[in-house]
Formats: C-alpha cells, sequence, structure tokens
C-alpha cells in the first residue's frame, strides 16, 4: 500500500480556501447591498411617506427603532470587515499582555544581497567629465 505525504485535506484546502474567499465577497456585498438599501428605503420614508405633517413622528420613530437595535448592527458589521480585523490580529505583536513570537528576518540564499557599487561604477558620468576638464 503506497503512503502519500500529502492527506486528501491538503489537496482539498486550496480549492476550499478559494471558495471561503469568494464566499466572503459575495456576504460583503450582500450586506452591503442590503444596508445601503434599507437606509435610502428609511430616508426617503422620513422625508417624504404619506403625511408630511408626520416627518417629524416618523423621524423620531426610525431614531428610536436604531436606538434599541443597535447591537444588531453591530453583529452585521462583523462580516463587512472580517478581512481588515483577521489581517491586523495577525499582525499584532502584543495584546492582552500575551506576545506572538516573532519570526525570524533571514534572506533567502536564493536571493543574495547585491555587491556594493564602487564610485566609478555608479557615477560613470563624473568620470567623464572630469577627464575631459
Amino acid at each position: 500500500m503506497p503512503t502519500t505525504s500529502e492527506s486528501w485535506f491538503d489537496k482539498v484546502e486550496p480549492w476550499l480556501n478559494r471558495v471561503l474567499e469568494c464566499l466572503e465577497v459575495v456576504v460583503v456585498l450582500v450586506l452591503a447591498g442590503a444596508i445601503l438599501v434599507a437606509t435610502g428605503y428609511e430616508i426617503i420614508w422620513i422625508v417624504r411617506g404619506g403625511d408630511p405633517s408626520a416627518s417629524q413622528a416618523r423621524l423620531t420613530g426610525a431614531l428610536k427603532s436604531l436606538n434599541e437595535n443597535w447591537k444588531a448592527l453591530l453583529l452585521l458589521l462583523i462580516p463587512l470587515f472580517y478581512r481588515t480585523i483577521r489581517g491586523f490580529l495577525e499582525r499584532v505583536e502584543e495584546f492582552a499582555g500575551a506576545k506572538a513570537p516573532r519570526s525570524p528576518k533571514s534572506t533567502s540564499p536564493e536571493t543574495p544581497n547585491p555587491p556594493e557599487l564602487t564610485q566609478q561604477e555608479a557615477n560613470p558620468a563624473a568620470l567623464d567629465d572630469t577627464e575631459q576638464g
């Protein structure tokens, strides 16, 4: 029986990661669209809805509804900023007394530092001017 160094999950993981990224974009776009449509509808309803003299009462009702349900809005914001927050937390070095281990900064052997240029190699035009003068 041949043994493979990769498990089935190692083969499927890149595909699952790609699907997750696509679903994340779809969720963010749908939530952003729904929030924009609901906000636009609410504004139009406050300004132009039904009886013009009741505009103040509609505004009061809308603000009271927002005041009572602000926690639900926070839950909607989590998927919208998930990628940003995740990237930030991955780069944080210290939080709440816990320190993340630092990865060593080393150069790979494939990309060595280039040799330093001498004054003649760095500015050959200056040499030509001094030779002519």
